[in-house]
């Protein structure tokens, strides 16, 4: 996993405030939506996605890494797909490091 080469204080400093600023009222926060990926049973990955103006930003997607190359991830993001098709939203939008490749092969 790349943390943008800080060390792990840095990297949870900076993690926690952009979850304190993206999601002020916590999982409850409007227009935030979870899900949780399950594979046999077990839940082992999430997502994590916004809505607005028919458009959906995926914010973040993670698979343990035991289940990763496996077709979790691809059949997890084509479920979102299908639910947002099912709200009518038109695009979905979500940035990928250029150096996750596992994430540029979905």
């Amino acid at each position: 996993m790349i943390n943008y080469l800080y060390d792990r204080k840095k990297a949870y400093y900076e993690a926690r405030k952009y979850f304190e600023t993206t999601l002020p009222d916590g999982f409850n926060t409007r227009n935030h939506y979870f899900r949780i990926v399950e594979h046999a049973g077990a839940a082992v990955g999430f997502l994590w996605f916004s809505l607005g103006n028919d458009a959906a930003f995926l914010l973040e997607i993670m698979v343990l890494e035991k289940y990763q190359d496996q077709g979790v991830g691809r059949r997890f993001i084509r479920s979102l797909i299908e639910e947002l098709a099912n709200k009518e939203t038109v695009e979905i939008e979500l940035r990928v490091s250029p150096t996750n490749h596992g994430a540029i092969k979905l």
